[in-house]
């Protein structure tokens, strides 16, 4: 999670404890081997589809997180 945490900073400051751990721990979801594993064996989608999903959900989170706080 430390990684999320540098990929987070620009925003940091914008958000409330509470908002950012919520954040935080939403884009976990979009980043472990589980979610890869979901799009593959649940989703049933290929490789591309199963990254750029993943990727459009942590960009969807990370806007929303953000808007939500009034940023």
């Amino acid at each position: 999670m430390r990684w999320l945490n540098d990929a987070l900073k620009p925003v940091r400051r914008e958000l409330s404890p509470e908002r950012y751990q919520r954040l935080r721990t939403a884009l976990a979801l979009t980043v472990s081997i589980d979610a890869v594993i979901v799009m593959k064996d649940v989703c049933h989608v290929d490789d591309d589809t199963a990254l750029d999903t993943l990727q459009w959900a942590a960009a969807a989170l990370l806007r929303a997180g953000v808007a939500e706080d009034g940023g």
